[in-house]
C-alpha cells in the first residue's frame, strides 16, 4: 500500500524531472560501466530527492526546512532534465524511480510528524547529499564519457551547495 502511495506521489515528479526509460539505466550504445553506474546511480538519487522534497514540502513544521525542500524539488528536477538530456544523447536510459533502499528511507521518514519529520528529513538530506558528492566527485575525476563527465562537473557545485544548506539547516535545529 506504501508502494503504491509513493508511486502516486512520484508520477507527478517524472513528469517534471522528464526522466524516461525503462528504469534500468540501460544502455544502445558503448558507454564505460563507471559511467553507466553514474547514471544510474544519480538517476536514482534525483527522483529521491524530488519524492522526499514533496514530503518535506507538507510534512514539515519547520519554515526553514520547506524552503529548502522547494529548492530540492528544483534543484532535482533540472538536475534530471540535464541527466536525461545526456544519457540519451549517449543511447542511455536513466532510472524511473529511486531504488528500493531509498524508497523505503523516505518511507519510514513520511511516517514521522512536526519536528521529528524535519529532523529525519535534514539527516536524509545530509547523508544522501555526502554520497552524492562522492558520486559527482568520482564521476569528475575519474569519468570517461566527455558529455556525462561534464554534466558531473556543472553540477558538482549544485550537491556541494545543497550539503552545506542541509548541513546548516541541521545546526539551526
Amino acid at each position: 500500500m506504501i508502494r503504491r502511495l509513493i508511486f502516486a506521489a512520484l508520477l507527478p515528479l517524472l513528469a517534471v524531472g522528464g526522466c524516461a526509460g525503462s528504469g534500468t539505466g540501460e544502455t544502445t550504445a558503448t558507454v564505460p560501466a563507471n559511467d553507466s553506474q553514474f547514471v544510474q546511480t544519480a538517476g536514482q538519487d534525483n527522483l529521491a530527492e524530488e519524492l522526499a522534497a514533496s514530503y518535506a514540502s507538507t510534512g514539515a513544521r519547520s519554515l526553514a526546512v520547506k524552503t529548502f525542500a522547494f529548492r530540492m524539488m528544483a534543484d532535482h528536477a533540472n538536475m534530471a532534465i540535464g541527466m536525461r538530456q545526456v544519457a540519451t544523447a549517449q543511447g542511455m536510459t536513466v532510472p524511473t524511480s529511486p531504488s528500493d533502499t531509498q524508497i523505503a528511507e523516505i518511507t519510514a521518514m513520511s511516517a514521522s510528524h512536526g519536528g521529528a519529520f524535519d529532523k529525519a528529513y535534514v539527516a536524509q538530506e545530509i547523508t544522501r547529499h555526502k554520497a552524492m558528492l562522492q558520486a559527482y566527485q568520482g564521476e569528475v575525476a575519474s569519468g570517461t564519457d566527455p558529455a556525462i563527465k561534464k554534466y558531473a562537473s556543472d553540477r558538482l557545485p549544485v550537491v556541494q551547495y545543497n550539503l552545506k544548506a542541509a548541513e546548516a539547516l541541521l545546526s539551526q535545529s
